[in-house]
């Protein structure tokens, strides 16, 4: 099993996906060996000796992104991976398997591209221990819930595939948390991952999560999360968690549930999560504090009533007021992420979200976003075609990005004058800049948590 990811920034993110997998073959009776590319220099290297030495039967390739999502920079990952995949090629044939987020939002462009054998889309741990037993007893896996087959007709499809969900998280959750070397991670300012559920039942016009994970909640039990942050604490000296569910505090009750058990733990641990404005209030901040959350950063993307509601956001300017305030009452630092571009947004909304995030509890730092990713299979990409932004046979592997009409030629330039009128405002301009680049570097190494904490000090002082 390789993780592919190298993505370094803003901190390198642990490969909890692919060692999901790596965990459930292990269950199945395979022998897994793990390969993670974060920190690798020469990627080739490694699988060249590995597959020399070894005596594989399958080689899986976990893809964590398609591209940064980020329309000023528009980085792709597909290269990085292309090489690695045409090395295995090209030392033997054995079935290539792709499975990863990254591929799930996009897997027939990737089959085809990487001239893969199968892919597994979705939640991984039932489907890929089905499609190694098919391979183990020369069955076809055709036909297989959240299996694709590469054929001939692959570049004719874009459809959903029906995948093969995991319901009982508490049953088939259990990362290979061992395989990991977690202090290569901890030391650059990364966390370990946790997740408490998968699934989201929101419907931002242009979110992929409900596509990965489901419309639904399948929730991990407060006891068994406890216990998995509580062993990785003891044997791993572990200590810096990110729950890495789309949304941590939701359902309300589970999320207090959990926060309770850790509290009652009273575990030497620091952690962050997203969330959003839906039931957050003083007490959800109180039991996040207790049981030893030092950051939230709140995935608005919006923040005014015509924006609110043309995004599909479930909760409104009132729900975003009291939920600040309740993060800063209750001693949360916190960041905002805001998404411009949206159908129908113009230069007088930005300016309003602006006034509108001045009158709330002042967050720590605002991550400002200009133009949305065009997904397959989202209501986004249904809007586009219908504006004529795209047609049917535009390429959504490539980086292809929404941003209203109303908001001119120049509308990174318009997004980062606004920015730069307050502090804690930043846009990808000031990420790519090198000072930035520095910065985040030393306090990664320096293990500042959260890393966007201090982040006006570069607003005032840096940016001009």
């Amino acid at each position: 099993m390789v993780s592919t990811n190298q993505e370094k920034s803003p901190f390198p993110v642990a490969p909890v996906g692919a060692l999901c997998a790596c965990s459930a073959a292990e269950r199945a009776g395979y022998d897994v060996d793990f390969i993670d590319m974060m920190f690798v220099r020469h990627p080739e290297r490694i699988l060249t000796s590995k597959i020399r030495t070894g005596n594989y039967n399958a080689i899986g390739f976990s893809i964590r992104n398609l591209d940064d999502c980020i329309f000023a920079t528009q980085k792709s990952y597909f290269d990085d991976i292309k090489k690695m995949v045409e090395c295995v090629q090209r030392l033997t044939k054995v079935p290539l398997i792709l499975g990863g987020s990254g591929f799930s939002i996009a897997p027939y462009g990737w089959l085809k591209r990487l001239n893969a054998n199968y892919g597994v889309v979705g939640d991984g741990e039932n489907a890929f221990v089905e499609l190694l037993n098919s391979l183990e007893t020369n069955h076809s896996p055709r036909g297989l819930a959240g299996i694709l087959c590469n054929d001939e007709h692959l570049c004719d499809k874009k459809g959903l595939i029906k995948p093969s969900p995991v319901t009982n998280m508490d049953h088939v959750y259990s990362p290979s948390h061992e395989k990991c070397l977690y202090k290569q991670y901890l030391c650059r300012g990364g966390f370990v991952s946790v997740q408490t559920k998968r699934g989201c039942p929101f419907k931002c016009i242009y979110c992929v999560y409900p596509l990965l994970e489901g419309g639904d909640y399948h929730l991990r039990s407060p006891e068994h999360i406890a216990d998995e942050i509580s062993t990785l604490t003891h044997e791993r000296n572990s200590t810096s968690f990110y729950f890495t569910d789309s949304v941590f505090n939701t359902p309300r009750k589970h999320a207090l549930a959990v926060c309770k058990k850790l509290a009652r733990r009273r575990l030497p641990i620091k952690w962050m999560a997203y969330c959003n404005p839906v039931g957050f209030d003083i007490e959800m901040g109180r039991a996040m504090i207790a049981a030893g959350c030092v950051g939230v950063e709140f995935g608005l993307d919006v923040a005014t009533p015509k924006m609110l509601k043309k995004m599909g956001k479930p909760f409104t300017q009132s729900d975003i007021r009291n939920c600040l305030k309740s993060a800063s009452d209750a001693g949360i630092p916190f960041a905002l992420h805001l998404l411009f571009g949206g159908p129908g947004e113009d230069i007088d909304d930005i300016h309003e979200t602006q006034r509108f995030i001045d009158s709330c509890a002042a967050p720590n730092a605002v991550f400002a976003l200009m133009g949305i990713r065009i997904y397959e299979n989202t209501p986004i990409k249904e809007i586009a075609l219908a504006e004529g932004i795209i047609t049917e046979h535009t390429d959504l592997f490539k980086p292809v990005f929404y941003i209203s009409k109303e908001l001119g030629g120049s509308p990174m330039k318009v997004l980062d004058e606004i920015a730069k009128e307050r502090h804690i405002w930043s846009t990808p301009t000031d990420w790519s800049r090198i000072t930035m680049r520095v910065i985040q570097k030393l306090i990664n190494r320096i293990g500042v948590h959260p890393q966007w904490r201090n982040i006006q000090n570069y607003g005032k002082y840096l940016r001009r």
